[in-house]
């Protein structure tokens, strides 16, 4: 008993000595790294300095200071513009996992160089390490003399995990400071454009939810942050704030977002593995955050890819706007005949082409009308267009065979977890797009408007596409995913042969098309209803980014004109300056509507600014859920600026600062209204009297000796 009580003795010791050796050797490992850590290097353009804690990393542009003690980053643009505080986080089950919430937070060694489409890149990591859970590395990519960063998570596991939640920017208190502005404001950007959704510059002292992206900004300095999701393949984005009145208090951006505003009625699904990443967020600062939105615009094409279009801004008439249901044979072949005879070779065309586009009802005309009609279009010496929503089922018998294959509805249709049917959206039901019936149904549509010869298609209700579910494809597993596989397949099905516009849709992914419409449904009435052209103009004061960069055009809808001469030429101007899909909506076959449109649709001037298919910019962010009245744009030689009345009843004087539009300060410049003709002149203060639900278009040129 004697000896063993010895043994025990002897064993505790060298327990303690062991313990107090790991001990020690972890210690030592922990000054080991730090010692290694204080000192900098120089890796392309970017600087990278290590003193005590604190990991500082400069392009020159934005610097990151990344406290290992802590966890916590900031995010440095000078003169006290910083984003703070932040960390990453993700969720095992209902439960947040935050980096900063780690015992170890160390700069990983390696630092990783790159070279793609933003240029010279360098990839600074810092690992988040606890006993018993996963790592999560946090990856910041800096590029040489870029003022915005990008940043990513993964989660590394031993073994399989899953999430339906993973945020890389996160922080809970003083994220952004705004102290010096007069009117801070944060945009809120919808998930996609059904049910009337509108874009809202709100004040940041509130809250909110924005949906892939969102901006923070000063309006009167127009100073701003924007943040958002480069990464659109897996995750929806959301990006929750919550604010005062001296800034940002608390910043959420993670994806996993689905609720009534993604349109989903099931949660986001997880994804599962041993290491899961987070969508990539762009980050950046920017004296004016008009510019930001449209460089987040340019990064998210570089990374994603922009599907080219060289035909020019497609003028022409669309049947919904007034036919409707009401679409027949002899409908289409009048209007076709009647814009040929009184439009097309009257200023309403671009490069000589004009599109006559069949949208929903084009079913109403027989096999041989569709022939005949595109035959007739052709002899016009006009291109035909289709229409067609390749997510739906609009029917209530799921029995029903599916077109193009042996599969019924019932196979098709999106399914709950338990494998109910998902409900209907819009009122029709979603299809699988990972659904081999649904691929085959997407063949016999899109072959046959091809072998028609169709040369244009409109594709309706998209978002469908993105619900969350579950799939036929196994390897599937989230809403996005599904959205990028349903797309891509139709997209490579139409091939090359016809210009394609995205009616109801997500924004983002953005690469399936050539054209995607800038809101829902807009008609003819000035205000005052959900589809009026100041809701339009809503989507365009804080949308506009989205032309030129992530789609070639934003489309403003069908022109539908009223009888009402001013609000009729409000709405032709709406369309001229947002985007532009440039095609009539009415019922031309009316004599008023033929007087209405042969006025509005042939003033040479106002369609040269049609075909350059350039969006205006507001000049203002402050309207909240409201359009703006002001835009403006730039070109090489002139400068424009669109103003709007949205009264009804009552007449408006407005005054633009020239030098805010963007224009030289104490310059005289020559001023022509494009719709009257008239010509006035104006310096540094533009004062313009409009009447009830007038706009008015106007050119600028410098007035020099010369001219």
């Amino acid at each position: 008993m004697r000896g063993i009580g010895v043994t025990q003795s002897r064993l505790i010791k060298i327990i303690v000595i062991a313990a107090i050796v790991i001990g020690l050797s972890s210690a030592f490992g922990i000054l080991l790294n730090n010692y290694k850590m204080n000192k900098s290097r120089t890796i392309n353009q970017v600087t990278i300095i290590n003193k005590d804690m604190i990991t500082t990393v400069s392009n020159g542009k934005v610097q990151l200071q990344y406290d290992r003690k802590s966890g916590l980053t900031t995010l440095d643009w000078g003169q006290d513009h910083k984003l703070s505080n932040l960390y990453s986080s993700y969720k095992a089950g209902d439960k947040l996992i935050t980096s900063s919430s780690y015992s170890e937070h160390l700069q990983v060694n390696k630092i990783q160089t790159i070279q793609d489409e933003f240029g010279q890149g360098t990839i600074v990591s810092f690992e988040n390490k606890s006993k018993g859970n996963p790592s999560i590395l946090q990856h910041f990519t800096f590029y040489d003399g870029n003022p915005n960063l990008f940043i990513d998570v993964v989660i590394l596991s031993a073994t399989r995990i899953s999430t339906a939640y993973i945020s890389p920017l996160s922080v809970d208190s003083a994220a952004i400071s705004m102290k010096s502005g007069k009117d801070n404001r944060v945009l809120l950007v919808p998930f996609d454009n059904d049910s009337w959704s509108r874009f809202q510059g709100v004040s940041a002292d509130g809250n909110g939810m924005s949906y892939e992206v969102t901006a923070a900004y000063d309006n009167e300095s127009r100073n701003g942050y924007v943040i958002g999701s480069l990464s659109h393949d897996i995750w929806k984005t959301g990006l929750k704030f919550k604010g005062n009145s001296t800034g940002i208090e608390q910043l959420e951006v993670y994806g996993g977002v689905a609720d009534e505003h993604t349109r989903d009625t099931q949660p986001h699904a997880k994804i599962d593995g041993i290491r899961l990443a987070s969508p990539q967020i762009f980050v950046g600062y920017y004296a004016d955050w008009r510019d930001g939105m449209e460089s987040y615009g340019h990064a998210n094409a570089a990374r994603n890819g922009v599907l080219k279009w060289d035909g020019g801004v497609p003028f022409g008439w669309n049947s919904w706007g007034t036919i409707q249901s009401n679409l027949d044979y002899e409908t289409a072949v009048f209007h076709s005949d009647y814009i040929k005879e009184h439009l097309q070779n009257n200023q309403f065309n671009n490069q000589n082409e004009v599109y006559i586009n069949l949208d929903s009802y084009w079913d109403n005309l027989s096999p041989q009308q569709l022939e005949e009609f595109v035959k007739h279009v052709h002899e016009n010496g006009q291109k035909a267009g289709i229409y067609w929503a390749p997510f739906v089922y609009w029917g209530d018998d799921v029995s029903q065979i599916a077109e193009g294959g042996d599969y019924s509805f019932l196979d098709l249709i999106m399914k709950k977890s338990d494998g109910s049917l998902l409900p209907k959206l819009d009122g029709a039901f979603p299809l699988d797009p990972t659904h081999p019936g649904t691929q085959l149904r997407i063949d016999a549509f899109i072959d046959r408007f091809k072998k028609l010869g169709f040369e244009y298609i409109k594709l309706d209700f998209l978002t469908h596409a993105s619900l969350e579910g579950k799939h036929y494809n196994p390897t599937i597993q989230t809403g996005m995913q599904a959205y990028n596989e349903g797309m891509r397949y139709v997209t490579e099905r139409i091939g090359n042969q016809m210009f394609i516009s995205q009616a109801i849709s997500p924004i983002f992914p953005s690469q399936y098309a050539h054209a995607r419409r800038i809101s829902c449904d807009a008609f003819g009435v000035i205000s005052g209803v959900k589809d009026s052209t100041e809701y339009m103009l809503n989507n365009l004061t804080y949308g506009w980014w989205q032309n030129g960069t992530i789609y070639s055009y934003t489309d403003p809808d069908h022109i539908k004109l009223t009888q009402d001469p001013m609000e009729a030429q409000s709405r032709v101007t709406s369309a001229v300056i947002a985007g532009t899909v440039y095609l009539d909506g009415d019922d031309l076959r009316n004599p008023v509507s033929q007087v209405i449109a042969e006025a509005n649709l042939t003033n040479s001037a106002v369609n040269e600014i049609a075909r350059k298919g350039s969006a205006f910019r507001p000049l203002e962010g402050n309207s909240g859920i409201d359009s703006g009245d002001t835009f403006t744009l730039h070109d090489e030689k002139n400068d424009y600026i669109a103003v709007f009345n949205f009264q009804t009843s009552e007449s408006k004087s407005k005054t633009i600062s020239l030098f805010r539009a963007g224009l030289k300060p104490d310059m005289a410049y020559s001023i022509v209204d494009l719709w009257s003709g008239r010509k006035f002149t104006a310096t540094n203060l533009l004062t313009l009297n409009l009447a009830p639900k007038q706009s008015m278009l106007l050119k600028l040129t410098e007035l020099t000796p010369n001219n």
